[in-house]
């Protein structure tokens, strides 16, 4: 499932972050969608507001969750 950066910025709480690949996954994935791994590390606020200006400010881009 696709999910725009904005929305991820906007709520990172319900984010985390794959610790092999580095892929962002849903709260409620108990493995990541992209490697199967099963050890994260949780998005906070300051992720967020980095993550849209990671991408040069396009929240209109999607990203697989």
């Amino acid at each position: 499932m696709e999910h725009p950066i904005e929305n991820i910025a906007k709520n990172p709480q319900d984010y985390k972050y794959c610790n092999q690949c580095k892929k962002i996954n849903r709260q409620e994935n108990e493995q990541c969608h992209s490697c199967g791994h099963q050890n994260f590390n949780r998005m906070d606020n300051e992720d967020g507001q980095n993550l849209l200006l990671d991408w040069g400010k396009k929240p209109d881009y999607l990203i697989e969750v």
